[in-house]
């Protein structure tokens, strides 16, 4: 994501304004998404990979870290990924542009809809971003093979693959990240475990559960804390310190609890 504010940058050096045509685009044709504000680059485009990579090459060669954190690596929504160069790659494989056959979620309409088309068409975006990740990660491990590499991913697996194309499972297993952080954010018990269910089993020893301090009392988080216990998974990630960093003594029940 580069910018998720309703209005435009100002800066006209800004990626946003330098370069309109790397933005993904929704199929809804509108400026803004029918769901947020905030601006992705296409996972698609070659000067995006090329952009991106330049960027992980000047921090390899120029500081000395542990880990590399991918973050907002996902599309905006479900109706994303419709950047013109997109539209083109799945073009020339199927002989159809996206667009002609993609609906509106909001009315439930289709147009043209073609189920093998959109099942196409939603693994063509799986396997864009997929693409992408693998690709940088590639560059890090061969600048620096003991950098370690996660992504913040959304806590759901078949929402994150069916809504924000981002396969994250796939990513574990093919090696294109090593540490997997669900945004497992929400303060209820049950939303949280339903959540683990659909990945709890396959890969405990590559999750770092996201839990959100933000939102919930230090009696609440603990509960999560138990669950994640119960279920081995590697770590924890609090989201975020910044929203108690006035109120430390929230963090001593959490504290004790290891």
């Amino acid at each position: 994501m580069i910018w998720s504010s309703k209005s435009k940058p100002s800066d006209t050096f800004h990626i946003y304004n330098q370069y309109p045509d790397w933005i993904d685009r929704s199929f809804l044709m509108k400026e803004d998404s029918n769901t947020n504000n905030f601006k992705f680059l296409s996972p698609s485009h070659p000067e995006v990979k090329s952009y991106l990579k330049k960027i992980l090459t000047e921090l390899l060669l120029n500081y000395d870290f542990d880990g590399i954190h991918y973050d907002y690596i996902r599309y905006s929504d479900l109706d994303y990924g419709y950047n013109y160069y997109a539209r083109e790659l799945f073009k020339k494989k199927f002989n159809i542009d996206p667009i002609n056959f993609s609906y509106d979620e909001n009315n439930s309409k289709s147009i043209n809809s073609s189920n093998k088309l959109l099942k196409h068409w939603k693994e063509f975006r799986n396997e864009e971003l997929s693409n992408l990740v693998k690709g940088l990660s590639f560059e890090i491990r061969k600048q620096k093979p003991q950098v370690i590499i996660s992504a913040a991913v959304k806590p759901n697996i078949n929402e994150a693959k069916n809504r924000f194309y981002q396969d994250w499972s796939k990513w574990i297993i093919d090696s294109s990240i090593d540490y997997a952080v669900p945004m497992n954010y929400s303060s209820k018990n049950d939303v949280f475990k339903s959540n683990i269910k659909g990945f709890y089993n396959i890969f405990p020893s590559k999750i770092i559960m996201g839990v959100g301090v933000y939102n919930q009392n230090s009696n609440s988080v603990l509960d999560k804390i138990k669950i994640i216990k119960q279920n081995q998974f590697l770590g924890i990630s609090f989201f975020s310190y910044d929203s108690q960093k006035d109120n430390l003594e929230y963090f001593i029940p959490i504290v004790n609890e290891f």
